[in-house]
């Protein structure tokens, strides 16, 4: 969960203006620790588990924190 957590805050966070170079974004979550190597960042994350599997944890997740874990609206944009 906490990586789905951190990788939903990166996807609202591009969708705001916050984050511009999502691959940038992605070396810096891992080199600051924030998200483990095999994974390749938030939004590789997001992309590997595509849109099904995303909305499925979302909705398993939200019992612990429904705001939290509110599937972000830009996925689509973001190719995902």
């Amino acid at each position: 969960d906490e990586m789905l957590a951190i990788a939903f805050a990166a996807a609202n966070a591009w969708a705001e203006g916050g984050i511009t170079d999502t691959e940038l974004a992605d070396v810096a979550a891992v080199i600051g620790g924030l998200f483990p190597p095999y994974a390749g960042g938030p939004f590789n994350f997001l992309q590997q588990s595509g849109l099904e599997k995303l909305r499925l944890q979302a909705a398993s997740a939200s019992a612990i924190d429904p705001v939290l874990f509110q599937l972000p609206t830009c996925l689509a944009e973001l190719h995902i």
